[in-house]
């Protein structure tokens, strides 16, 4: 029998409406029944940091067990680069990833000049619109050195960069391209062959407890079979009013709930205390 035979069992059913996307995929007969897929940096844009909003679901609705291997690749991601006007001895660059938000570890610059060695400072805009500084320094490229220049990043979910570098009297540099590099995690499930579902993008759901976390090793350590889903396709079965089940939306229509009902009888007692007649301390 297989080794993981233990494992092949299906777990709870799962309520998918409140998951907003879904990637198909389809699995062979395989000897253990060990699958590995690969997150692409399409899932991670839309994936909690946390990666607990991940479930894979058969036609069934039931959850297949997982594990998450986080340090197995990394993914370049192409970026768009727009140029903006030099002005007072400096040049700004808007750089734009190719997927809608990224964490990025590193970015790669492709620049024309042979030999620079220029001060620069980077930013990033992260989703909620607020722009912080990320990196800054000399960008420099040494005489006869043709790696591309790169700059070092702390992993914080950005939407944008923009780079500036200060020129001096030099020609302003010409930037032809930018790359990121995203860790790129692969799941690992143990299911039969079939038609299942990778759901993806659940804000309040809380990430999964499973079993198989407790033999890693011994599951980690069996062949699987490499499995290439489905492009990434909004959820059928998505429904926004399903997730004010969710535990996140229930805390915090609760302290809303207190907040009101705290103001309203801060406010009847402030009335109450207008409408009293003056204390006998005051005279006609």
């Amino acid at each position: 029998s297989p080794l993981l035979a233990f494992a092949l069992r299906p777990g709870a059913e799962l309520d998918q409406r409140g998951f907003s996307h879904r990637r198909r995929v389809l699995f062979g007969e395989g000897p253990e029944g060990l699958r590995q897929i690969p997150l692409t940096a399409g899932d991670l844009a839309i994936l909690r940091p946390d990666l607990g909003d991940l479930r894979v679901v058969d036609e069934r609705g039931r959850q297949w067990a997982y594990l998450i291997h986080r340090r197995a690749r990394t993914v370049q991601v192409p970026c768009q680069v727009e140029s903006e006007s030099a002005r007072g001895g400096s040049s700004e660059f808007v750089i734009l990833p190719a997927v809608p938000s990224v964490r990025p570890t590193r970015l790669e610059l492709a620049v024309e000049a042979q030999f620079f060695d220029r001060p620069y400072r980077l930013q990033g805009t992260g989703p909620g619109g607020r722009t912080e500084t990320l990196a800054s320094g000399r960008l420099a490229r040494r005489q006869g050195d043709p790696r591309p220049p790169v700059i070092a990043l702390d992993g914080r979910r950005l939407t944008e960069l923009r780079l500036e570098v200060e020129d001096g009297d030099d020609a302003p540099l010409r930037l032809t391209g930018a790359a990121l590099d995203l860790p790129a995690p692969e799941l690992f499930t143990v299911a039969p062959a079939g038609e299942f579902q990778l759901l993806l993008g659940h804000p309040d759901v809380v990430p999964p407890v499973y079993e198989l976390e407790r033999v890693r090793a011994t599951v980690l350590s069996v062949p699987a079979e490499s499995v290439v889903p489905d492009g990434l396709e909004e959820n059928p079965a998505f429904r926004a009013t399903a997730r004010l089940a969710g535990s996140g939306t229930r805390q915090t229509a609760l302290l809303w709930t207190v907040l009101v009902a705290v103001v309203m009888v801060l406010g009847w007692f402030t009335l109450r205390l207008a409408r009293q007649e003056p204390g006998s301390d005051q005279q006609d």
